[in-house]
């Protein structure tokens, strides 16, 4: 695991909407007194979903291609996540109607038992369009359970919308063990607020 680019952190975090949420959309906070929103904004809104419903309709999603495996390693590089397990046959890629790479995720084995939601990036001119939430949803329709990821404390929220919930260090798997000791010397060290956050699915 041992990398000097590496955060201990799903590449999730690459794909994350700056919005604060897996789909990348803004809710609108106009209100008026008689119908809860105003004309202006009950408008943007339906602008708003027409356009995301635009762009989630040109995500297609299908496996990884051999020839496609450089590709994966340079936008994990891009992103500065986990380069280690990047098989390239566990992949799934996210492209447009242009077959174009978008963004792309695995399910990563630890042995036989143990599986992880890991290297999910998005090309940062992709982010905040649902690339990320539509990767994750397909990995997760047929993954076995349960299903463990690692992302920054910041992030848990997200993960919690997709049935996530955080995980003390004793309900850890042994592998999560030693990553979670190794991240929490690498934020002390740095002095940094953010910590790594272990996740599972059931």
């Amino acid at each position: 695991m041992a990398s000097p680019r590496w955060r201990p952190s799903p590449p999730s975090l690459a794909g994350s909407p700056s919005a604060g949420s897996p789909t990348g959309q803004n809710r609108s906070s106009g209100r008026s007194s008689s119908t809860g929103s105003s004309p202006r904004s009950s408008s943007s809104s339906r602008r708003g979903w027409c356009k995301h419903h635009l762009i989630m309709s040109t995500i297609k999603l299908r496996p990884a291609r051999e020839t496609e495996s450089s590709q994966i390693r340079d936008l994990i590089h891009l992103t500065g996540i986990n380069p280690m397990g990047l098989d390239w046959r566990r992949f799934v890629v996210a492209v447009d109607d242009r077959d174009q790479v978008l963004g792309i995720g695995q399910i990563k084995p630890h042995g036989t038992d143990i599986l992880e939601l890991a290297s999910l990036a998005v090309y940062p001119q992709h982010r905040g369009k649902g690339v990320a939430r539509a990767i994750i949803e397909h990995l997760l329709k047929d993954s076995p359970r349960p299903l463990y990821l690692m992302c920054e404390s910041s992030l848990g929220k997200l993960y919690e919308k997709f049935g996530f919930r955080g995980i003390p260090y004793e309900e850890m798997p042994r592998y999560f063990q030693r990553i979670s000791k190794l991240a929490g010397l690498a934020t002390t060290l740095a002095r940094r607020e953010e910590r790594l956050l272990v996740m599972k699915l059931q």
